[in-house]
């Protein structure tokens, strides 16, 4: 009992939320690895500018007050996933680690820092 106790009393940073089974670390580690160089790069090219809008409608949809506006993002990342299949040539693994990424950082307590570069990055 008391072992359950300190568990759910814990700080929300502390929680290790791990990738779904689906999904290798090594596969959000390459994603992880490539948002970084997104975010901290000069070079935006077609494939960057679609990894920046994907994350941007992750983000939406966790940042949605409603759930009319939460089903409109939903749709809105279909139709992102669709192209991202199609252009860039992303598979469905590494689609589901960029909302594991936008996950995390949500429970990290992350998200404005995140939604902040996004919006800074399509601005440049």
């Amino acid at each position: 009992m008391k072992k359950t106790m300190q568990k759910a009393l814990r700080p929300l940073s502390s929680v290790k939320l791990n990738p779904p089974p689906n999904v290798r670390l090594r596969t959000v580690e390459r994603m992880e690895r490539l948002v970084k160089e997104v975010l901290n790069g000069s070079d935006l090219n077609a494939r960057y500018l679609f990894v920046l809008d994907y994350l941007s409608a992750v983000v939406s949809f966790h940042n949605a007050e409603d759930q009319k506006m939460k089903s409109e993002f939903s749709i809105q990342i279909g139709k992102n996933e669709d192209k991202g299949h199609r252009l860039h040539g992303f598979n469905k693994e590494e689609l589901v680690s960029l909302n594991f990424l936008v996950l995390r950082a949500k429970v990290n307590g992350q998200l404005s820092v995140l939604d902040n570069r996004i919006e800074q990055k399509k601005r440049h």
